[in-house]
């Protein structure tokens, strides 16, 4: 079963900074493509990157069910 990761509310900046950092192949792309960023789009991209890894980490638990691990995932939401 393929799991999707949606976010809603973003504007169309976030959307393209996404889209950007989907279209790149590796890590050492992206490490000189953060660093090309603006500051406040840099904050930007962290920001996302934290709500894909929460979202990420709800479907695993959803996956595997284990609810204890989603007790402690509470107290690291934003």
């Amino acid at each position: 079963m393929e799991k999707k990761i949606s976010i809603t509310d973003l504007d169309r900046h976030q959307v393209n900074l996404l889209e950007e950092m989907w279209g790149l192949k590796g890590i050492e792309e992206y490490e000189v493509w953060f660093e090309e960023l603006s500051e406040s789009d840099q904050l930007q991209v962290r920001t996302l990157q934290q709500i894909l890894m929460h979202e990420f980490m709800e479907g695993l638990l959803e996956i595997t069910g284990l609810e204890e691990s989603r007790e402690v995932l509470k107290r690291f939401r934003l």
